[in-house]
């Protein structure tokens, strides 16, 4: 709709005091806001999500104190300086070496059917990825461990972004699930990407992997909905055979039989993600990120325990339970 001249001409000349005014207590704003007592540490959203200089209390002396990131040792090929900006844990070498390959026994019905399942899953891996026939070679283990992490960080996601419908839904607190399980998600993420730095998937895998997502994105999305529990059961017992898969794969290089990765270098995104040793090799790779699934084996096995209502032991401040 068009406004007539006349008019606009009115309300310019009636603006005209305000924009004077505005622009008279200029400076005196931007004084005050150099001269702003800084904030104490507890007001950390003021901090990080202000970013215009007259919505913070933030001075400009505060914004020029804080460090610049740490440039990543790889180089990213969108340009960014960090693989994976989040925190996640950063396993020592005895904890990577000390990852037992443990089972949680069914018991209740909805853990024998997440059981069968997983074994139904683990049998079609076995296929696609060449398991089941002849020995075990490196193309087969990164056939395999594309294909699996490919669909290993569907779970995470979508029970994360359930419980964050059902929190803004019900407009109530989450209980501290939603974190973990979307830092499930990226971290299986990381593993693809890391391995995708030594690894050329083939057109085959890939219309593969696409199909698959398809299958487990819908299939898990239904399920949760109706047996959250018996969902974290299963992917339970898949990151069971995640611990098996890589537990195997290990084995196999200490005892020579993957010629090809035998003092191979770890890719530098692996490097950083997890902090290893500047001459990390596939070994150190293998063992960062069995470490990894056997967290999420019993972090799953945790959640299937537990009460969907219940506070996350996991979360890094107790949540009390909701009255």
């Amino acid at each position: 709709m068009m406004m007539s001249y006349p008019l606009a001409r009115g309300l310019t000349s009636s603006l005209r005091p305000a924009l004077a005014l505005a622009s008279s207590t200029l400076p005196q704003q931007q004084q005050l806001l150099s001269t702003t007592t800084p904030l104490p540490s507890s007001t950390f959203f003021s901090r990080s999500f202000s970013s215009s200089p007259l919505l913070s209390n933030t001075t400009t002396t505060e914004i020029n104190a804080v460090p610049p990131t740490t440039p990543s040792k790889s180089i990213h090929k969108l340009g960014v300086e960090e693989w994976a900006p989040s925190e996640h844990v950063i396993w020592t070498q005895e904890e990577m070496e000390g990852v037992q390959q443990t089972h949680k026994e069914p018991v209740k019905p909805w853990d024998h059917l997440a059981f069968t399942g997983t074994k139904v899953v683990r049998a079609f891996f076995d296929v696609a990825s060449g398991y089941s026939f002849g020995p075990i070679t490196e193309k087969k283990l990164l056939r395999r461990i594309v294909f699996l992490e490919t669909v290993a960080g569907i779970p995470g996601m979508v029970a994360g972004s359930l419980r964050h419908l059902k929190s803004l839904r019900r407009i109530e607190r989450d209980m501290g699930w939603i974190q973990t399980l979307l830092d499930e998600a990226e971290n299986e993420r990381m593993h693809l990407l890391v391995f995708r730095e030594i690894a050329r998937p083939s057109i085959f895998t890939k219309a593969a992997v696409f199909f698959s997502q398809i299958i487990a994105w819908n299939a898990f999305f239904s399920f949760y909905l109706i047996a959250p529990k018996a969902c974290h059961r299963f992917v339970g017992y898949i990151e069971e055979e995640a611990v098996h898969t890589y537990t195997g794969a290990l084995n196999l290089l200490r005892e020579g039989k993957l010629p090809l990765w035998q003092n191979k270098p770890c890719p530098p995104a692996g490097i950083e993600y997890w902090g290893l040793k500047k001459d990390a090799t596939m070994e150190d790779l293998l063992l960062a990120v069995r470490a990894d699934e056997a967290h999420h084996r019993d972090v799953n096995h945790m959640f299937a325990d537990i009460q969907p209502t219940d506070p996350n032991p996991m979360a890094k401040r107790p949540l009390p339970k909701t009255p």
